[in-house]
């Protein structure tokens, strides 16, 4: 079986709530109003998360920019989006909406990283 599902199928079941947010939760804020501009990612679908598998490093991808602008901040591959634009429903519906062109605008992403944390080292 393949561990991202196993761990995004874990964390999907409850996706943080409003009110729980956690150390590895990042806000990304993109400005998705020129036509020639996309997110520049590679996803996977799953119920209540789309998890980032690869990122475009091309000066054309949204998620690049926002790297090279917040490289404190990054969007990385293990990221899982679980909210856009304060909606947690029909992610991929909503990603699918601004990437076939049928909106524009700013465009609001929570994110959370499935990377597992570096454990201390035992003494």
């Amino acid at each position: 079986t393949n561990p991202v599902a196993n761990l995004c199928a874990q964390l999907v079941q409850e996706p943080p709530s409003d009110s729980e947010a956690c150390d590895d939760e990042i806000e990304v804020v993109l400005d998705w109003s020129l036509d020639s501009r996309r997110l520049g990612c590679a996803i996977n679908a799953f119920s209540k998360m789309v998890h980032i598998s690869a990122i475009d490093e091309d000066d054309d991808c949204l998620l690049h920019a926002w790297n090279v602008a917040n490289p404190t901040a990054q969007v990385r591959p293990g990221h899982c989006i679980f909210e856009i634009n304060g909606k947690r429903e029909n992610l991929v519906e909503c990603v699918n909406e601004y990437s076939d062109g049928g909106r524009r605008g700013e465009i609001r992403l929570k994110l959370i990283s499935l990377e597992p944390k570096p454990s201390m080292a035992l003494r």
